[in-house]
């Protein structure tokens, strides 16, 4: 999606991507179109790498003040973090199982914590919008009882909760942000 918004704009855009792995970040920036210098600065490409475990939710609020403190405004939030493994439940120091919390919590703390920058480009009248990649409308029932699958975890449990919980959150960020398209999306 990175890469589309690059090429599309011609590289008339400042793009962040977080994640874990700069090497592979910084390929794909490589990749990205680079205005020529007869481009107004405030237009020219700026492309950069934060790097972030999403597993700690400490680290992703940690990483989201930081963007809120460097930022003047946002105008997408694409959110595709992700775990895969075929472990049982594996959880993080904080006590969250791994998958869970790049499938969802990350996913949400981030749209949550940046979405008053995305008021402000909204606000500008730019265009915006968030989205999470995931399984939209392939979720499934939840433990109500055992919301973080503590008692009773598989991994179609989490994948089902962590789908449900995306389209829930997307659902429930319409209310206070009603300038801003949010969106739950099946990968094709």
């Amino acid at each position: 999606m990175a890469e589309q918004l690059a090429k599309q704009t011609n590289g008339r855009a400042h793009i962040i991507l977080l994640g874990r792995n700069e090497e592979a970040a910084n390929k794909i920036i490589a990749g990205f179109p680079k205005t020529d210098s007869s481009v107004p600065e405030h237009e020219a490409s700026k492309y950069s790498f934060v790097k972030v475990d999403a597993t700690s939710m400490a680290q992703v609020r940690e990483v989201a003040a930081r963007l809120n403190g460097e930022l003047e405004k946002v105008n997408f939030i694409v959110a595709t973090t992700g775990f895969l493994t075929t472990r049982g439940r594996d959880e993080t120091s904080e006590g969250i199982d791994k998958k869970l919390a790049c499938n969802f919590y990350a996913r949400f703390r981030f749209i949550h914590d940046l979405a008053p920058l995305v008021e402000k480009a909204a606000d500008k009248g730019e265009t915006v919008g968030v989205a999470s990649v995931l399984g939209a409308g392939k979720g499934g029932p939840i433990e109500l009882d055992d919301l973080g699958l503590v008692k009773d975890f598989t991994l179609r449990k989490a994948a089902a909760h962590a789908i449900t919980y995306n389209d829930a959150a997307m659902e429930a960020s319409i209310s206070p942000h009603s300038s801003i398209c949010f969106t739950h999306s099946f990968p094709l």
